[in-house]
C-alpha cells in the first residue's frame, strides 16, 4: 500500500522550537493520522551544515555550477568528510531528539515496512529546505527500504491542466544550456536510449525567444529536461539557469512559458544541474507537480550517473520516489572520488499531485522506433532546434526492457491462477503425513513476511510432528511440482533459501495460515537448533534480525529472554562475517524500545567488537545524547567510554570526559556513601571509573585541565579501584607540579602514602612529603596563612612522621618532632598518638610506660573506632610486651568495634596454641569469611595468608589424630 507522510516544520515567533505537524494518509485519500508535536532548533545541525556547505564547495571538482570557473582553490578532502560525518550524527541525534519523540513513534507504529512511502517534508524555512533530509531518517530509511523523501511547499492550488491534451506518446523537451567545461553528451546519450518511442526535442544553447515559444507548444509536454550550468541564491528562493554562454536567466522570466506548458500536461521536471533548491522552490511556485534537482554543485560524472541510473527505473515502471532513492543510493559508489554524491538528488512536489509513473506519462505506448523531432511547434514557425548527432533521429532504436512476470502459480501448464483461485490452490496443496506440502508452504510464508528465508535443513525443525523424509520429500519434489509458482529457491553463499515468489502470493498466504505462526515455528524450532550447524546459526542471525526490524520486536525479546543460554551458543564466532546481521537487529530494538538500557548496552556492545569506523562515530554521538537523560546508566556510559577510546574523535573524547567528569562532580557523595553497602554500584561504578582513568591519562597533557578530575577522582573512589588503575594516579600524580591550586595537594600525600603502604617506596614517598611540606611552609611567611595551608602541613607531618617508624631504618626520633608539631596543633589527635606509642615502642623496652600511656590515649581518642588502634595495642602486647592475656583483651575489644581479619588471625593463633583447636577454626573462619572491600583489606589478606594457612594446617593436623 502506498502512504503519504507529511512532516509540516514551521517557526512561531521567537521561540527555540519548531511546531511540527505530522500527517499520515492512504495515497489519495484524507490523513488516517495526525499528530502535533516540537522539534528544537539545533544549532549543532546548523554549524555542521554550515561547515559540510563550505567544505563541499571548496572541492577542487569539475561541476555544473553558475559560471564556469577554472583554476579553483584545491582544499583537503578530508575536511569534507570529517565535516560530512559531523553533520550525519548531529542530524541523527536531531531525529532521536526526546522531544520529537510523539512524532517518531507515531511514524514508526503507522508505517509497515511493506509500504512504499513518499515523505515531504514541507516547510518555508529556507535553512532547513537546505538540509540533507535523508541523513535525519537514515535509521527510519534503513528499516522501511520502500520510502524515499522530498520537500514540498506549504502553499499551493490545484493547477488548471487540460484534460483533453491526451498525446500518443511521452513527449520530453531536453534543453541544453551553456555547456562550458562539462560534458553533456553522456546526458543526451541517456535520454536517447529511453524505451516506448518518446518524443525528445533537444535545444542546444537556445536563444530566450526560442525557449518560450517551445515552452508554449500547444501539444504539450510531460517532462522538461535541463542540463548545463546553474545556480541559486543564498537563501535558496531564486534559481538561475545559464541557457548559453551569453544568457542567465531566472526561473521567475520563463514563468509565463512554464505556465502554457503546465496547463497543456507537463508532469515532470528534471534539472540535472547544479545548486538547484532555488531552482525547485521558483518552479514549485509556479505548481510544477514533480521536480527533480541537485541541492548543491554537482560533479559532471554524478550528474551523469544519477541520470542514467533514475531513467533506467523510471522507464520501467518503477514508481518515481523509488527511482530517485534506488539512482541516490547507487551514487555512493563514486563517493571516493566525489565526496557525498548521494546526498545531492532531491525531489520537490506539489503535495496535491500523484507522482506519475512511466506508464502514466503515456498510457497508449507506440510501437514504432525511437524518434528524436527537430520540427517547430505547430502553433508558431521556429529556429530549428539544435540536435547532437541527426543520424540517429531513426534508426537508432534502444533495447526495451520486458515488464516484470510476476510469476502467478498455475493448476496446469496453461491455466494461470488469479487472485481468487490462488487462495484456493493454496488451500488444495497436500496436507498428508508423507507429504506435507501445505504445511511446508506455511513455514515459508509464516517467515518471509518478516523478508526471512527459510533453508530446507530447518524446515524439519519447525514441523517435528512430520518426519524428516516427508518434510524432505516436499523440498525435492514439491518445489519444482505444486509449489513452483509459489516458492522460489535461491543459494546465499554455501546454503539454499526458500522464499515466497512475490507480495501477492505472500499477501493471500498469510490471510490463510494462522496468526502467529512464525512465533510457533521459532520456538518450536530454537532447543533443535546446533550450535555446531553454520546454516543453524546463520538462520537464527538473520531471522531474528527480520523479526525485528519487521515490527515484532517484542518477540525478539521474549526469544532473547526465555533461550538466553540456546541464543548464545548460536551466536556467530568471534571472526564470523554474520555480526552485522546481530548489530543490525539490536539498532532496530533500540529504535523501538530507546529507553532500555539493556539493549542500548548489547548494540553499543556489538558495534565496539564488529562495527565499522562510522558505526563507531554514529553511536558514540547517540549514547553521549542519551547519558545526558539518563547519567545513572553506569553500564552503558562504561561501555561509551570505552568505544570512545577506542574509536572517538579527538572531539568526541574530550566530549566524553567532560559528560563524565559532570557527572562524577554531581554524584561523587552519594557514590561514596554507598559502596562499602551496595555490590551493583561496585560492580558498575569501578569499571567505569577505570576506563575514565585510561581515556583521562591518553588525553593528558594535550587537555590540562583534565588534571584536576583525576586528582578528584583519586580523592574519592583510591580504595575501591583496582591496583593498577589506583597506581596510575598515585603515579601521575606524584609526578604532578605543584603549581595548582592547595586544595587539591592533599592528594599528593594520598598518592605517596600508596606507594609507602603498598609498594614500599620510601623514596618517592619521602621526596613527595617534604616537596609538599617545603612548598606549604613557603607559604606561611606570607600574610595571611589560610587554614588549608596549615591543615596541609599537618596531614603532610602525621604521613610523613608514619614513614619514618615503618621505614627498614627506622627514625622515631625524627618522627617524633613530626608528631608533637601535629599534636600541639590538635591535642585530640588520636592517629598522632598512636603514631607516638609506636616511636616510643621502637625506642626500647625502657619506654614501655610511655608506649602504653599513648596507647591508651590513642583508643580514647579514637573517633574512626574501625578496631585498628586496638587490633595494633593487642600486636604490642603480644610480640613486645609477651602479654598474651591483655593481647587477647585487646583483639576481642578490636573485634566489637569492627570485624577484621588481623583481629581474627591473632585471636585464632592464640587459641590454636592453648589447644583451644575448634575455636581456633571458627575464628579463623569468620575472618576468612569478611568480605574484602578496600585496598587496604585485600592487601592485608594476601600478607596475612601464610600465616592463615599455616594455621589452618595445626588444626587440620589436630582433627586427623
Amino acid at each position: 500500500m502506498v502512504k503519504v507522510v507529511v512532516l509540516k516544520l514551521r517557526t512561531e515567533g521567537t521561540q527555540q522550537d519548531f511546531a511540527v505537524n505530522l500527517e499520515i494518509a492512504n495515497n489519495g485519500e484524507y490523513p488516517f493520522a495526525q499528530v502535533l508535536g516540537t522539534l528544537p532548533k539545533s544549532l549543532e545541525v546548523d554549524t555542521h551544515h554550515d561547515n559540510w556547505q563550505n567544505a563541499y564547495r571548496d572541492l577542487d571538482i569539475q561541476r555544473r555550477f553558475g559560471t564556469p570557473q577554472a583554476g579553483r582553490t584545491s582544499k583537503d578532502p578530508q575536511q569534507c568528510s570529517i565535516s560530512a560525518t559531523e553533520l550525519k550524527n548531529s542530524m541523527k541525534q536531531w531525529f532521536d531528539h526526546p522531544q520529537f519523540s510523539r512524532v517518531r513513534e507515531t511514524i514508526y507504529r503507522e508505517l509497515n515496512r511493506s509500504d512504499e512511502i513518499r515523505l515531504l517534508i514541507q516547510t518555508e524555512d529556507s535553512k532547513l529546505r537546505q538540509l540533507p533530509w535523508h541523513l535525519f531518517f537514515d535509521s527510519f530509511l534503513d528499516l522501511y527500504r520502500q520510502a524515499e523523501i522530498a520537500l514540498s511547499s506549504s502553499e499551493y492550488y490545484k493547477p488548471n491542466i487540460s484534460s483533453a491534451n491526451k498525446r500518443s506518446r511521452i513527449r520530453i523537451l531536453a534543453i541544453l544550456g551553456d555547456r562550458t567545461g562539462i560534458d553533456l553528451e553522456a546526458d543526451i546519450k541517456e535520454l536517447r536510449n529511453l524505451p516506448d518511442n518518446p518524443e525528445i526535442v533537444f535545444l542546444a544553447e537556445p536563444q530566450r525567444p526560442q525557449l518560450d515559444d517551445y515552452l508554449r507548444d500547444e501539444t504539450g509536454w510531460d517532462i522538461l529536461f535541463f542540463a548545463g550550468h546553474s545556480s541559486s541564491d543564498k537563501e535558496v528562493k531564486t534559481g538561475y539557469i545559464n541557457l548559453n554562454q551569453t544568457t542567465k536567466l531566472q526561473i521567475s522570466e520563463l514563468k509565463y512559458g512554464l505556465v502554457r506548458a503546465l496547463e497543456r500536461g507537463l508532469q515532470l521536471a528534471i534539472f540535472n544541474s547544479c545548486d538547484g533548491l532555488g531552482l525547485a522552490q521558483e518552479l514549485a511556485e509556479l505548481h510544477i507537480p514533480q521536480i527533480i534537482v541537485m541541492r548543491e554543485p554537482v560533479p559532471d560524472k554524478v550528474a551523469q550517473a544519477f541520470l542514467k541510473y533514475f531513467l533506467q527505473d523510471f522507464s520501467r515502471s518503477k514508481p518515481l520516489y523509488l527511482a530517485v532513492r534506488e539512482a541516490r543510493e547507487r551514487l555512493t559508489a563514486l563517493e571516493s572520488d566525489t565526496p557525498n554524491a548521494s546526498w545531492l538528488p532531491v525531489i520537490y512536489q506539489l503535495p496535491n499531485k500523484l507522482p506519475p509513473t512511466w506508464g502514466d506519462l503515456c498510457p497508449k505506448i507506440s510501437n514504432s522506433p525511437h524518434q528524436e523531432t527537430t520540427q517547430s511547434p505547430p502553433t508558431k514557425p521556429s529556429p530549428k532546434p539544435a540536435t547532437t548527432s541527426q543520424q540517429d533521429n531513426i534508426n537508432k532504436k534502444s533495447p526495451v526492457q520486458p515488464p516484470i512476470n510476476t510469476a502467478t502459480p498455475k493448476t496446469t501448464a496453461s491455466q494461470p491462477l488469479n487472485t481468487k483461485n490462488l487462495t484456493d490452490y493454496i488451500k488444495s496443496l497436500p496436507k498428508t503425513k508423507e507429504y506435507p506440502v501445505y504445511q511446508v508452504f506455511g513455514v515459508i510464508c509464516s517467515f518471509y513476511q518478516y523478508e526471512i528465508a527459510t533453508p530446507p535443513e530447518i524446515l524439519p525443525l519447525c514441523l517435528p510432528e512430520y518426519s524428516s523424509a516427508a518434510v524432505q520429500k516436499v523440498v525435492d519434489i514439491a518445489i519444482n511440482h505444486e509449489l513452483k509458482n509459489l516458492v522460489l529457491a535461491s543459494v546465499q553463499g554455501r546454503f539454499q533459501r526458500l522464499q515466497v515468489i512475490d507480495n501477492v502470493t505472500l499477501q493471500k498466504a498469510i490471510a490463510i495460515y494462522p496468526p502467529k505462526s512464525a512465533e510457533k515455528y521459532l520456538t518450536t524450532a530454537i532447543p533443535a537448533l546446533a550450535p555446531t550447524q553454520e546454516i543453524h546459526q546463520r538462520w537464527i542471525s538473520h531471522c531474528l534480525r527480520g523479526l525485528a526490524t519487521n515490527g515484532e520486536d517484542n518477540l525478539v525479546l521474549k526469544i532473547l529472554q526465555d533461550y538466553p543460554d540456546k541464543i548464545s551458543a548460536l551466536q556467530p564466532q568471534e571472526n564470523s562475517s554474520e555480526w552485522p546481521v546481530w548489530i543490525k537487529m539490536y539498532a532496530a530494538l533500540r529504535q523501538k524500545h530507546p529507553e532500555d538500557s539493556k539493549i542500548r548496552s548489547k548494540h553499543l556492545g556489538l558495534i565496539s567488537r564488529y562495527g565499522t569506523e562510522e558505526q563507531k562515530r554514529s553511536v558514540i554521538e547517540e549514547t553521549k545524547s542519551w547519558l545526558l537523560k539518563h547519567p545513572q546508566e553506569r553500564v552503558l556510559q562504561r561501555l561509551y567510554l570505552a568505544l570512545v577510546a577506542q574509536s572517538g574523535s579527538q572531539q568526541q573524547q574530550q566530549q566524553a570526559i567532560a559528560q563524565t567528569t559532570t557527572w562524577l562532580q554531581n554524584n561523587y557523595s552519594s557514590l561514596q556513601n554507598a559502596l562499602p553497602q551496595d555490590k551493583t554500584i561496585r560492580d558498575e561504578l569501578i569499571p567505569l571509573l577505570q576506563k575514565f582513568i585510561n581515556l583521562a591519562l591518553d588525553n593528558y597533557p594535550q587537555n590540562r585541565d583534565i588534571y584536576q578530575i583525576l586528582f578528584k577522582t583519586f580523592g574519592w573512589f583510591r580504595d575501591y579501584l583496582n591496583e593498577k588503575h589506583c597506581d596510575l594516579l598515585a603515579t601521575f600524580i606524584v609526578h604532578h607540579p605543584l603549581n595548582i591550586p592547595i586544595t587539591d595537594w592533599v592528594q599528593f600525600i594520598n598518592a605517596a602514602n600508596i606507594l609507602r603502604d603498598f609498594h614500599n617506596d620510601f623514596k618517592q614517598a619521602q621526596k613527595t612529603y617534604l616537596q609538599v611540606l617545603n612548598a606549604a611552609k613557603s607559604q606561611t611567611s606570607k600574610p595571611g596563612v589560610s587554614q588549608e595551608i596549615k591543615r596541609i602541613i599537618r596531614y603532610t607531618q602525621l604521613n610523613y612522621a608514619r614513614l619514618l617508624i615503618i621505614q627498614p631504618a627506622p627514625k622515631p626520633d625524627e618522627a617524633l618532632q613530626y608528631l608533637k608539631d601535629v599534636i600541639a596543633d590538635n591535642p585530640k589527635h588520636g592517629l598522632a598518638h598512636l603514631y607516638i606509642a609506636q616511636c616510643y615502642q621502637l625506642k626500647g623496652a625502657n619506654f614501655a610506660a610511655k608506649v602504653r600511656e599513648y596507647y591508651q590515649k590513642a583508643i580514647e581518642l579514637d573517633r574512626e573506632k574501625n578496631g585498628y588502634f586496638w587490633y595494633e595495642f593487642g600486636c604490642f602486647y603480644r610480640y613486645i610486651f609477651k602479654n598474651s592475656a591483655q593481647a587477647r583483651n585487646c583483639f576481642d575489644e578490636s573485634l566489637k568495634q569492627k570485624p577484621n581479619l588481623g583481629a581474627y588471625v591473632e585471636l585464632a593463633d592464640l587459641e590454636a596454641g592453648s589447644n583451644n583447636f575448634s575455636r581456633a577454626r571458627e575464628l579463623l573462619q569468620q575472618g576468612c569469611n569478611l568480605e574484602r572491600l578496600i585496598r587496604r583489606e585485600k592487601y592485608q589478606w594476601r600478607q596475612l595468608t601464610p600465616r592463615i594457612q599455616n594455621i589452618e594446617t595445626r588444626i587440620n593436623n589436630h582433627f586427623k589424630k
